[in-house]
């Protein structure tokens, strides 16, 4: 292709009667189509980074709520490990209490 353009552009009429000018405009619009395609092809590669990205996203985010939702039973559960604990111990104080009371009559 560059032994091409540059018969073109040395004798125009010998290969094909293209001017200087339009042998220009061809080198630059091969260029810039060139770019074109490069900047499609990268375009391409980021959508599908930015869909990879996002899929990932939508991973953490599902494992994120999972772990919530966990922690969460962790929690209640441990609430009410504690209300059972403090009611015993409220029981536990009143027995004594009442024992004591029991043993103070007598």
């Amino acid at each position: 292709r560059a032994q091409e353009m540059e018969l073109q552009l040395k004798n125009p009429s010998a290969a094909g009667g293209t001017s200087s000018a339009q042998m220009k405009d061809k080198i630059a619009l091969d260029d810039a189509q060139e770019e074109i395609a490069a900047l499609k092809q990268r375009i391409d590669e980021l959508e599908k980074a930015l869909a990879a990205a996002s899929a990932e996203n939508e991973m953490w985010e599902r494992r994120l709520a999972e772990e919530k939702e966990k922690m969460e039973k962790e929690v209640e559960m441990a609430n009410q490990r504690t209300d059972i604990e403090v009611e015993k111990a409220r029981r536990d104080a009143a027995k004594d209490a009442l024992e004591e009371i029991e043993r103070l009559k007598e």
